[in-house]
């Protein structure tokens, strides 16, 4: 039906006008709560409200939609943006972006073609490890902002323009997610490319955050002590703060904290289709506050280590590091450490959803334990006589798992880790990702939430 064709008759024109004095101001509020940028806001759904299904012609559908709904009423058309998002992100999301946006995430420049670094173009490292700097753009508006550089190396037979568009689809997912509250992702201000004696890469450009203001208690009272900007130096691995001094242990309710709020993040990510491939305690940076020193005093953090990072779509290459790293084949599920990568299974299966739960199940326990994974390892290896690889170690943790963590961290606690451990281990039938998803929010999220400390 026609908007022209629908007339209104109004029986009490005072009250309608308070009614649309209320609406008004409610739509004030939430565009001050909400960034009102729509690129970025229209990808910020979550899974629970997403329709699996769709139509072969829903994207040309929803196009006209949008379209006759912007000349019509201007201040409605990014409200059916965001429904058209709803609708498409979780299986359409890839080519309904390339088709319908590409144009206006090229005019957003995720591409930044202007960088200048503070160490100059000619010193930029050529290896692949992370590396902080800073960064000034004209066309993104940065002067001199301390950032993370993470490199994805294309490789010698793969497509460089395709390896592009996954890149500039990981950066704007990555922009759109760091808005949400509950999540702790770094904001990425775009991509740059940048040829070294490794070959082709795209560093992600990701932002550091404002480091949070520390409450000092000083007689009797609590006093707000801001400690400026946060600076790329200032972020250090989580797993610095747990090596060196295992004792006196940090709150236990700062690291359910920390743990909740990983958890969150990864629930966000599996929710955009994105599988993260990394998720360590060397991955998760967390602000120093105390100079010189590497004991955890916050619960800010950011999630990092996107360099393998895809989207959970058929046809994404499952890319990885070309050294086997023994330290990480820790964190990985025993199906997917570097020795699995050429098995028949991995192939055929590839890299799923489960292997991060599981990945997340290892850094919650070191998070209970407060005992890194690699030197429990090291102790259980010397132990035993024909020494111990990797994938064998993870019957042996999950045992010490059942055995400690209980007592340090609580049954409740302890029974997530336990889950995330041994999700996915057992041969059952396929789930949806919504599916997967629910069982996650479930005996994840919500059982941390549940953690009284």
């Amino acid at each position: 039906m026609r908007p022209g064709a629908v007339k209104w008759a109004v029986r009490d024109a005072a009250r309608l006008a308070r009614l649309l004095q209320h609406v008004t101001s409610i739509r004030s509020a939430l565009a001050e709560l909400v960034p009102p940028d729509m690129e970025r806001l229209k990808l910020q759904v979550l899974v629970d409200t997403i329709s699996e299904t769709t139509t072969g012609d829903l994207t040309a559908v929803m196009t006209k939609a949008i379209s006759s709904v912007g000349e019509q009423s201007p201040s409605d058309a990014p409200v059916m943006q965001t429904i058209s998002a709803s609708l498409l992100l979780r299986q359409q999301l890839p080519q309904w972006l390339s088709q319908v946006d590409a144009a206006r995430v090229s005019a957003k420049a995720l591409f930044i073609q202007d960088a200048e670094f503070s160490c100059g173009r000619d010193n930029i490292p050529q290896d692949l490890a992370r590396w902080t700097t800073s960064i000034s753009s004209r066309s993104r508006g940065l002067a001199s902002a301390d950032v993370l550089i993470e490199w994805r190396l294309c490789g010698d037979n793969e497509n460089s323009d395709q390896f592009e568009r996954d890149t500039l689809m990981l950066a704007n997912l990555l922009s759109c997610m760091s808005n949400h509250p509950d999540t702790h992702l770094p904001r990425c201000h775009g991509y740059v490319k940048s040829r070294s004696r490794l070959g082709l890469r795209f560093g992600l450009v990701l932002a550091v955050l404002p480091r949070p203001t520390e409450s000092v208690q000083s007689g009797g009272t609590h006093t707000s002590v801001d400690r400026g900007m946060a600076t790329a130096c200032n972020y250090k691995p989580l797993i610095e703060a747990i090596t060196p001094q295992p004792y006196p242990l940090p709150d236990l309710s700062l690291r359910v904290q920390i743990a909740l709020g990983l958890a969150r993040s990864v629930f966000h990510l599996l929710s955009a289709g994105v599988l993260h491939k990394a998720i360590r305690s060397d991955s998760i940076m967390s602000p120093i506050h105390s100079l010189g020193s590497s004991r955890l005093d916050t619960s800010e953090f950011i999630l990092c280590a996107f360099e393998f990072s895809r989207l959970d779509i058929p046809g994404q290459i499952s890319r990885h590091a070309r050294d086997h790293n023994n330290i990480w084949d820790l964190y990985r599920h025993p199906m997917s450490t570097s020795k699995a990568w050429e098995t028949k299974r991995y192939k055929d299966k590839g890299y799923i959803a489960e292997y991060d739960i599981y990945s997340l199940g290892v850094v919650l326990a070191e998070l209970g334990l407060w005992r890194d994974v690699h030197g429990l390892f090291t102790k259980a290896a010397a132990k035993a006589p024909a020494g111990l690889a990797a994938e064998d170690f993870a019957p042996l943790f999950l045992n010490r798992v059942n055995l400690e963590l209980p007592g340090m961290s609580g049954r409740r606690y302890a029974g997530v880790v336990r889950w995330c451990l041994e999700f996915g281990s057992k041969e059952t039938s396929e789930q949806t990702t919504a599916e997967l998803l629910m069982d996650y929010e479930k005996n994840v999220v919500l059982e941390l939430m549940r953690c009284h400390v």
